[in-house]
């Protein structure tokens, strides 16, 4: 294992080779069905070699015409040019180049989406999606299952052909199954993988290729050896060690590292043959382990693919008997910590916060009040020195720095203030910088009489049926955009509320768009009003702007599969129907709905709970069941609430509801409606909550049934009238 002590071990810089062998052509190349694909693909980030099958896209019946920029197929998922797609599909389709803004009318909905960012918004109601638009060849590339989903078109996908169906009047789910997804696409498709933007905190964009550092020992020889199997992928979670074992000696192993977050371990002249393709893996550096299959030139090539947390120190290493590849990563280091003061103060106005690490450190920044204070949490890291807690700063801002380990996996640096500051945060070499400035904003006011932040309107301004939000509250994060460039006007920084709702208001300019991110301290909803001379944008909890809230949460995620069975994963069932039931909610318009998750990710159970306590009137939570196998049938779990005890309507009462609409919906045999006062996101909750359990996935027959979308949709839309019929209740 690898020891750090204060010191970093030198960089050593990698170049991963691009095999030639794939023929590069030009854009005006006509890509008829069947044929190969093989271009150059200029992205952000870099360039790639492309070859796959030629795309079909079929609208209603009819085939697409062919554009200068054919669909292409990265990361299991199709992507097409924007405007020839979805014009032929009768929407509005705006492009906004310096603002990477794309907006899709279709009907009475719009869409808004960013180049690089992984949610879009459709109709006020973020959604998330687990790829980016993306500027390929000078060509806007969106993902077609997401957004024509988003649109209600059905999206099917043939992979003996290639083809890819788009039916208008569709149930629109946006969990849709994605074209040109999982093992239909060839192995031998592109080398190099993709160069997807990933977003940090405050949307900070890192380049893991860049900022992580390879300490191995040196590059691995190759030596003739018979072709292996990787048979296993072992891991000490604690020490973040892992061995990657074939049954016999390796050729050759290559690796590198993806800006968007991969270190991929290619064992050259291998095979797999793993247990299970993905190792969900809880360590603090890694979130997942894939296997699979490439072919590389004329070798097979197992490839081992780790999703980082964040950019690492890592190395790579072959046992002497050339069997086994062992994977080392490192926390990452903080070996310095000062307060920079840059030149003259008055000429320039600004400090520093700097950061020395192994590599550059990877932070959360944010600003706290009562008293006024600067938060740092360095993620992923691990103090390298002792000044004794703290440092004093002869300072125009700052009074003192104080510093610690927060938790095994955090350096926490509060900066006591002594005045408000605008921050920014900058990364190079080894080290991240904390730009400490004097705010420039002006004409905006928060008005503690109201409750709300006074925006004042520029000369000549705007009404408020032209501005942009988007409601990130999972991030308790709330923005308005102002359809201009009002830098001159509002200037930038981050205003700090102190108390109340808001915990700041960050001003930013970007792309000839000026954006207010209101900053929550819990789950908000936003009432936006005006008058003659300002904008008045005010946090109101969720249950006081809307009659009827309800909280859905997809069970399980991330690390946590829940059951599996017959290759079925219960968080992935639980998130589909979910999906469905969020779906047709924002259709019908009548009840506002939240979710814990929109996306295979982990939620621990108490922060669903308090989720569904700041925001809702209900909460329900969706599973499906597993024992002995035999087992099959329908239950409603709940617990009752100190909360609710003695009320009319309780979860005893809406567990009942619930059990009666699916058991009817699904025919399904009736396991009643179940006391569980154990479960976290029952007894933790303060509203009248359930968890449903829609059948087992166990159960072969049942499980048949599960597997279908047809018994998901029937369950998503018992699901939708058990909610309806209980704000009846309730109203």
């Amino acid at each position: 294992m690898l020891r750090y002590i204060g010191k970093c071990a030198a960089r050593l810089f990698i170049s991963v080779i691009l095999f030639s062998f794939l023929m590069v052509v030009t854009q005006n190349s006509v890509w008829a069905a069947g044929d190969m694909v093989s271009l150059e693909l200029r992205k952000a980030g870099g360039t790639v070699m492309y070859q796959n099958r030629a795309v079909t896209l079929v609208l209603n019946g009819q085939q697409l015409p062919e554009a200068d920029m054919p669909p292409i197929i990265l990361q299991d998922r199709t992507y097409v040019p924007l405007r020839h797609v979805f014009e032929a599909m009768g929407a509005i389709v705006d492009f906004h180049d310096a603002q990477r803004r794309i907006l899709i009318a279709f009907g009475d909905d719009l869409i808004v989406m960013y180049i690089g960012q992984y949610h879009f918004d459709l109709s006020g109601v973020t959604h998330q999606m687990d790829v980016a638009p993306q500027i390929i060849n000078d060509r806007t590339m969106v993902p077609v299952s997401f957004v024509a989903s988003a649109m209600g078109f059905d999206v099917g996908w043939d992979p003996a052909t290639f083809t890819v169906t788009l039916t208008a009047g569709g149930n629109g789910a946006l969990n849709a199954p994605p074209p040109g997804g999982g093992n239909d696409v060839p192995g031998n498709g592109y080398y190099g993988d993709e160069f997807d933007l990933t977003n940090w905190a405050h949307n900070q964009e890192l380049d893991f290729a860049e900022m992580s550092k390879d300490v191995s020992p040196g590059r691995i020889g190759a030596m003739a050896h018979a072709q292996t199997v990787v048979s296993s992928v072992g891991t000490n979670q604690e020490s973040n060690r892992f061995v990657i074992s074939a049954t016999s000696a390796i050729t050759s192993v290559d690796w590198f590292i993806l800006s968007d977050g991969r270190l991929v371990v290619d064992i050259f002249n291998a095979m797999p043959e793993v247990a299970s393709n993905t190792l969900n893996v809880r360590g603090s550096l890694v979130r997942a382990v894939r296997v699979g299959h490439q072919i590389i030139g004329a070798n097979n090539v197992a490839r081992v693919v780790f999703d980082l947390e964040a950019p690492i120190i890592y190395s790579v290493e072959l046992s002497a008997n050339r069997r086994d590849v062992v994977v080392t990563l490192e926390r990452n280091i903080i070996n310095s910590l000062n307060v920079a003061i840059a030149g003259d103060f008055a000429a320039h106005g600004r400090e520093s916060i700097v950061i020395d690490g192994c590599i550059s450190p990877v932070v959360d920044v944010f600003l706290l009040d009562d008293p006024l204070r600067l938060v740092i949490d360095v993620q992923h890291s691990v103090l390298g020195f002792d000044l004794g807690g703290y440092i004093l700063a002869n300072s125009h801002f700052v009074e003192k720095v104080r510093y610690g380990q927060f938790d095994e996996n955090t350096v926490r640096i509060v900066v006591d203030l002594l005045q408000n500051v605008s921050f920014a945060v900058e990364h190079g070499g080894n080290r991240t910088v904390i730009q400490i400035s004097e705010p420039t904003y002006r004409n905006i006011t928060f008005d503690r009489v109201m409750g709300a932040m006074a925006i004042t309107k520029p000369h000549g301004g705007f009404d408020i049926g032209g501005l942009v939000t988007s409601d990130q509250y999972l991030l308790r994060r709330y923005s308005v955009t102002l359809p201009g460039d009002f830098s001159g006007f509002f200037g930038y920084g981050t205003y700090a509320v102190r108390g109340g709702l808001l915990s700041g208001v960050e001003i930013v300019t970007r792309y000839g768009l000026t954006t207010f991110y209101f900053n929550t301290r819990q789950i908000m909803a936003f009432i936006i009003t005006q008058d003659e001379d300002t904008i008045f944008v005010r946090p109101v909890p969720p249950r006081e702007k809307y009659p009827f809230v309800v909280f859905i949460d997809p069970g399980h995620g991330g690390t946590d599969p829940g059951a599996v069975h017959g290759g079925m994963r219960e968080a992935d069932v639980n998130l589909d129907v979910a999906n469905m039931v969020l779906e047709i909610l924002r259709r019908d318009g009548i009840v506002r709905a939240y979710t814990t998750r929109y996306t295979d990710v982990a939620v621990p159970n108490a922060q669903r709970a308090q989720m569904a306590n700041e925001a809702a009137h209900i909460f329900v939570s969706i599973h499906h069941n597993a024992a002995n196998g035999r087992a099959h049938g329908t239950e409603t779990l709940y617990a009752i609430h100190n909360d609710e005890r003695g009320l009319d309507f309780n979860s005893h009462h809406l567990a009942q509801i619930f059990q009666d609409n699916l058991v009817d919906a699904l025919g399904s045999v009736d396991r009643g409606a179940r006391y569980r006062p154990r479960i976290i996101v029952l007894n933790q909750t303060r509203i009248p909550a359930v968890l449903v359990e829609v059948g087992f996935m166990d159960n072969p027959q049942e499980a048949a049934r599960i597997a279908t979308q047809e018994h998901r949709r029937k369950a998503a839309q018992a699901i939708v009238n058990s909610i309806y019929e209980a704000f009846e209740i309730m109203r």
